[in-house]
């Protein structure tokens, strides 16, 4: 599979992570707790996608959100009210992950990926996207009119998504170790709960993979067994 860019999206399977000695957590599912399309969508596609998803209460946020940003800001200067965590930014991605997931899945291109790593994937999408969105393309968004969305959001919506498969993928990363970061990263996600499908199981997975990642491919001296980071880690959610 290649992405519009030519570009790799099949995420190397590496070695099981069974055989690294993971065993899952002995404790219950996850808690339960808007969003790309696929990558050979058009842009009218995927404005669809996003705009059809904003329910009145996340309408609502993003009214609020642009009116804290403008208060004391220039005209002159964008604003980039997504930035801080919680509020309009937690229900920018939240919401979104649901129809991206969605999304991702009916596509054929993804068939060799499982729903917990394009759950990775969707709610990197929304994270780089929300921290891309100034105001104004955040109002045109809220408005959910496509013909006020400007050109320069479409062009953020396929970079955040290039930036996100890139960092899925083994062969973009710079190093041998970073390359083993991602692989072992991505196993963690096919292997940690994939049951729990919605957005805060994919925080939480998010978080703990990238925790377990780093610390069974840290140096000779500080490297954990996989028992040793899956206690560390749970510990650290």
């Amino acid at each position: 599979m290649a992405s519009s860019a030519g570009q790799p999206c099949v995420i190397p399977a590496g070695p099981h992570i069974g055989s690294l000695g993971i065993v899952r957590p002995l404790y219950g599912p996850l808690r339960p707790c808007l969003s790309p399309p696929t990558r050979s969508s058009r842009p009218n596609g995927l404005i669809r996608v996003l705009g059809g998803s904003l329910n009145m209460a996340l309408r609502s946020l993003i009214v609020l959100s642009l009116l804290l940003a403008a208060t004391g800001s220039s005209a002159e200067q964008p604003t980039f009210p997504l930035l801080q965590d919680g509020g309009p930014r937690t229900a920018w991605v939240s919401g979104n992950y649901r129809t991206c997931l969605q999304r991702q899945r009916a596509s054929a291109e993804n068939s060799l990926l499982t729903t917990s790593e394009l759950g990775g994937f969707c709610l990197c999408y929304g994270r780089a996207l929300a921290d891309a969105t100034n105001g104004d393309e955040l109002e045109a968004v809220g408005l959910g009119d496509v013909a006020r969305i400007p050109q320069s959001f479409y062009k953020k919506m396929q970079r955040a998504s290039e930036i996100c498969w890139a960092r899925m993928s083994p062969s973009q990363q710079p190093s041998e170790r970073e390359k083993l970061i991602v692989t072992t990263k991505n196993q963690c996600r096919r292997e940690y709960h994939p049951e729990d499908t919605d957005a805060a199981a994919a925080i939480v997975r998010e978080k703990f993979c990238g925790c377990f990642a780093e610390a069974v491919t840290e140096s000779s001296k500080q490297k954990m067994s996989p028992r040793e980071a899956l206690n560390y880690c749970s510990q650290k959610l």
